[in-house]
């Protein structure tokens, strides 16, 4: 059975939001669906209208789409009171923008730092709590999802306590994180987090030394493993398929088609 034929519907591929804008009719002409990674910059310049036409494009392709929430250069789990309330403002931007975008699922990162945090962890969890909890708040009064990614996180013990601490959340994994930041290979760490707490997958493929970003199938992340797995657990999370550029997209489009 091809992965499309049983879960295209909940197939997204990654675009950050201003590509998507200067050329959103060959996006959509495509025939996918997208998560639109929405930036700082986004958050600070965008105008109403440029929301009115994204939704508008999208309802008239049918098109589905999720967000990916801002998360270069924050830390809100920073002993530094101003850069924790930046990023504060930040996530909850990105929340309000999720739901002006017309969705209820974003991810955000975990920002857990093991080379810094595992030696602070209760610091860690007293500052992170200062701005997590305000982001469940606001998620769940706009009835949004918020989807906690594994980033440089080499364990999940991070995204648990956040998962515990905060039950509305949901965990995003994303397979080529762990390939190359995990302690533990993929599917060990995978079978360790909550049944039912995984609502979204990350997919792009790397040389497992580098977060690369490939084409899935030109690097060595297990990427049929995951697949298969989640065909054969009949797994209802999105499958978000990450590509850096167009050209990548529609050679990953067309492996997701061609998967079996």
């Amino acid at each position: 059975m091809s992965f499309m034929d049983a879960g295209g519907n909940n197939v997204y591929y990654h675009v950050p939001v201003h590509r998507l804008i200067h050329d959103i009719a060959s996006y959509l002409d495509l025939g996918v669906n997208f998560e639109i990674y929405i930036n700082s910059d986004f958050i600070d310049d965008h105008r109403h209208g440029c929301i009115e036409m994204i939704n508008r494009e999208f309802r008239k392709m049918k098109a589905g789409k999720r967000i990916h929430g801002p998360f270069l250069d924050l830390a809100p789990a920073s002993p530094d009171a101003r850069i924790r309330d930046i990023s504060k403002q930040r996530m909850l931007s990105g929340i309000r923008l999720c739901r002006a975008l017309e969705c209820d699922n974003i991810v955000l990162h975990s920002h857990y730092d093991p080379v810094y945090h595992k030696r602070h962890k209760p610091d860690w969890q007293r500052y992170a709590d200062m701005v997590w909890a305000d982001v469940e708040a606001l998620s769940k009064e706009l009835g949004i999802t918020v989807n906690i990614e594994n980033s440089e996180d080499d364990n999940p013990q991070a995204i648990f306590y956040l998962l515990d601490k905060y039950p509305s959340f949901k965990a995003c994994f994303d397979i080529a994180h762990y390939t190359v930041f995990g302690l533990a290979h993929w599917k060990d760490i995978f079978d360790l987090y909550p049944k039912g707490s995984v609502n979204e997958i990350h997919i792009s493929d790397n040389d497992t030394t580098e977060d690369q970003h490939l084409v899935l199938g030109q690097g060595f992340v297990d990427i049929k493993g995951l697949l298969r797995g989640l065909l054969l657990a009949g797994n209802k999370a999105a499958i978000t398929v990450e590509p850096h550029s167009k050209t990548d997209m529609i050679k990953d489009v067309e492996y997701m088609r061609n998967f079996s």
